[in-house]
Protein backbone atom coordinates (compact mmCIF):
# COMPACT_ATOMS: atom_id res chain seq x y z
CA UNK A 1 0.00 0.00 0.00
CA UNK A 2 1.36 3.37 -0.96
CA UNK A 3 1.11 6.27 1.45
CA UNK A 4 -1.52 7.92 -0.76
CA UNK A 5 -3.62 4.72 -1.01
CA UNK A 6 -3.49 4.30 2.77
CA UNK A 7 -4.56 7.93 3.29
CA UNK A 8 -7.47 7.60 0.84
CA UNK A 9 -8.78 4.35 2.36
CA UNK A 10 -8.77 5.76 5.91
CA UNK A 11 -10.34 9.07 4.88
CA UNK A 12 -13.01 7.25 2.88
CA UNK A 13 -13.71 5.01 5.87
CA UNK A 14 -14.25 8.00 8.18
CA UNK A 15 -16.43 9.85 5.68
CA UNK A 16 -18.51 6.97 4.30
CA UNK A 17 -18.86 4.77 7.37
CA UNK A 18 -18.77 7.14 10.36
CA UNK A 19 -20.22 10.30 8.82
CA UNK A 20 -22.67 8.90 6.27
CA UNK A 21 -23.53 5.66 8.09
CA UNK A 22 -22.87 3.53 5.00
CA UNK A 23 -22.34 0.19 6.75
CA UNK A 24 -22.39 -1.77 3.47
CA UNK A 25 -19.04 -0.25 2.51
CA UNK A 26 -17.41 -1.86 5.56
CA UNK A 27 -17.22 -5.10 3.60
CA UNK A 28 -15.25 -3.27 0.90
CA UNK A 29 -12.91 -1.32 3.20
CA UNK A 30 -12.41 -3.66 6.17
CA UNK A 31 -10.66 -7.02 6.10
CA UNK A 32 -12.70 -10.06 7.29
CA UNK A 33 -9.96 -10.71 9.89
CA UNK A 34 -10.15 -7.12 11.19
CA UNK A 35 -8.95 -6.66 14.76
CA UNK A 36 -10.09 -3.69 16.84
CA UNK A 37 -7.93 -3.20 19.92
CA UNK A 38 -10.25 -0.62 21.47
CA UNK A 39 -13.67 -2.19 21.06
CA UNK A 40 -15.12 -5.30 22.72
CA UNK A 41 -17.05 -6.42 19.62
CA UNK A 42 -14.88 -8.49 17.25
CA UNK A 43 -14.47 -8.24 13.49
CA UNK A 44 -16.35 -6.29 10.83
CA UNK A 45 -19.72 -7.35 12.29
CA UNK A 46 -18.72 -5.99 15.69
CA UNK A 47 -17.66 -2.75 14.02
CA UNK A 48 -21.06 -2.48 12.34
CA UNK A 49 -22.83 -3.02 15.69
CA UNK A 50 -20.67 -0.35 17.36
CA UNK A 51 -21.39 2.19 14.62
CA UNK A 52 -25.12 1.39 14.78
CA UNK A 53 -25.13 1.90 18.56
CA UNK A 54 -23.24 5.18 18.27
CA UNK A 55 -25.53 6.41 15.49
CA UNK A 56 -28.64 5.45 17.47
CA UNK A 57 -27.41 7.53 20.41
CA UNK A 58 -25.98 10.51 18.53
CA UNK A 59 -26.57 12.59 15.44
CA UNK A 60 -22.81 12.92 14.90
CA UNK A 61 -19.93 13.93 12.67
CA UNK A 62 -16.26 12.94 12.92
CA UNK A 63 -13.64 15.35 11.59
CA UNK A 64 -10.02 14.51 10.86
CA UNK A 65 -8.05 17.33 12.47
CA UNK A 66 -4.58 15.92 11.71
CA UNK A 67 -3.37 12.87 9.83
CA UNK A 68 0.09 11.35 9.56
CA UNK A 69 0.32 8.52 7.06
CA UNK A 70 2.96 6.21 5.67
CA UNK A 71 2.71 2.98 3.73
CA UNK A 72 0.08 0.87 5.48
CA UNK A 73 -0.20 3.00 8.62
CA UNK A 74 -2.29 6.06 9.49
CA UNK A 75 -2.48 8.09 12.69
CA UNK A 76 -5.38 10.51 13.11
CA UNK A 77 -6.34 13.18 15.62
CA UNK A 78 -10.09 13.48 15.39
CA UNK A 79 -12.98 15.46 16.80
CA UNK A 80 -16.45 14.07 17.39
CA UNK A 81 -19.39 16.44 17.49
CA UNK A 82 -23.03 15.61 17.78
CA UNK A 83 -26.34 15.80 19.54
CA UNK A 84 -27.38 13.19 22.07
CA UNK A 85 -30.54 11.62 20.56
CA UNK A 86 -30.77 8.21 22.26
CA UNK A 87 -29.58 6.29 25.30
CA UNK A 88 -25.81 6.08 25.68
CA UNK A 89 -24.25 3.96 28.41
CA UNK A 90 -27.31 4.31 30.62
CA UNK A 91 -27.67 8.06 30.07
CA UNK A 92 -31.07 8.94 28.59
CA UNK A 93 -31.20 11.49 25.80
CA UNK A 94 -31.72 15.12 26.65
CA UNK A 95 -30.84 16.48 23.22
CA UNK A 96 -27.56 17.96 24.46
CA UNK A 97 -24.73 18.84 22.10
CA UNK A 98 -21.45 17.02 22.75
CA UNK A 99 -17.94 17.49 21.49
CA UNK A 100 -14.88 15.42 22.25
CA UNK A 101 -11.53 14.52 20.76
CA UNK A 102 -9.59 11.36 20.22
CA UNK A 103 -6.94 9.45 18.35
CA UNK A 104 -7.24 6.62 15.86
CA UNK A 105 -4.49 4.44 14.43
CA UNK A 106 -5.11 2.19 11.45
CA UNK A 107 -3.09 -0.52 9.75
CA UNK A 108 -4.01 -1.12 6.12
CA UNK A 109 -2.93 -4.08 3.96
CA UNK A 110 -4.02 -5.20 0.50
CA UNK A 111 -6.46 -2.30 0.20
CA UNK A 112 -8.32 -3.00 3.47
CA UNK A 113 -8.19 -1.86 7.07
CA UNK A 114 -6.88 -4.79 9.09
CA UNK A 115 -6.32 -3.26 12.54
CA UNK A 116 -7.48 -0.29 14.59
CA UNK A 117 -6.44 1.25 17.90
CA UNK A 118 -8.41 4.19 19.21
CA UNK A 119 -9.02 6.48 22.13
CA UNK A 120 -11.90 8.92 22.62
CA UNK A 121 -12.22 11.24 25.61
CA UNK A 122 -15.28 9.45 26.93
CA UNK A 123 -14.99 11.06 30.37
CA UNK A 124 -15.40 14.52 28.85
CA UNK A 125 -18.35 13.34 26.77
CA UNK A 126 -20.12 11.77 29.76
CA UNK A 127 -19.55 14.95 31.80
CA UNK A 128 -21.19 16.95 29.03
CA UNK A 129 -24.14 14.56 28.92
CA UNK A 130 -24.64 14.61 32.69
CA UNK A 131 -24.18 18.37 33.13
CA UNK A 132 -27.25 20.22 34.33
Amino acid sequence: MSTQETREIVQRFIEEVWNKGNLAIIDELVDPGYIDHSMPLPGPDGLKKWIQATSAAFDHHTSIEDQATEEGLAALRISFRGTHRGEWRGITSQGKPVQTTGFRFYRVANGKIVEHWGYMDGVSMEQQLKAE
